[in-house]
């Protein structure tokens, strides 16, 4: 005679609500996972835009809050940076261009990505910027002149595109009222 041994259902019915518990847990973790690493941009930097990544530009523009100062595209400049001796240039933010000239940021808070610069005198210009803000700088006028200004996009450990040259040009305070 064969002998079958029954599992109690209160028991079945714990490992199926087991079970349904690690599925549903499973797909929730797997579903929360990001394939796309271009998130929408819709103009409100509060929100984080931008890209992590790679950085496939074209070009560049370098304006603050909507006014352009300089541009590049294919390495050809057009614009140039200006200040004044002891004034600070705000919120100069680099926004990329596309081959397709659609523009696209990096998100500061992206780990696998930062900017680098050079400037060619520094005794003309500094550049600083805010603690945790990669891609917005502010320009600092130490002295009348001109220099340029060179910026990189890296990705990981290597440089994915370059921008500038770029000339920037310090002059003296105007004292209001003087011609």
């Amino acid at each position: 005679m064969h002998s079958s041994r029954r599992v109690p259902v209160r028991t079945l019915l714990h490992r199926r609500r087991l079970l349904f518990l690690f599925l549903a847990s499973l797909f929730a973790w797997v579903s929360s996972c990001d394939d796309d690493p271009v998130p929408p941009q819709n103009g409100d930097h509060t929100h984080e835009p931008g890209i992590c990544g790679h950085i496939d530009a074209r070009g560049a523009v370098l304006e603050t809050h909507g006014v352009l100062h300089a541009s590049t595209w294919d390495g050809a400049v057009q614009g140039q940076l200006e200040t004044q001796v002891s004034a600070l240039l705000h919120d100069v933010e680099v926004i990329f261009l596309a081959a397709d000239s659609t523009r696209f940021t990096v998100a500061d808070s992206c780990m696998e990505n930062h900017m680098e610069y050079t400037i060619a005198d520094s005794n003309i210009v500094s550049l600083s910027r805010d603690p945790g803000i990669q891609w917005t700088f502010h320009l600092f006028g130490k002295q009348v002149g001109t220099t340029t200004l060179t910026l990189q996009g890296w990705h990981a450990d290597h440089a994915h595109v370059n921008i500038g040259p770029i000339p920037v040009s310090v002059t003296t305070l105007q004292e209001p009222g003087s011609p």
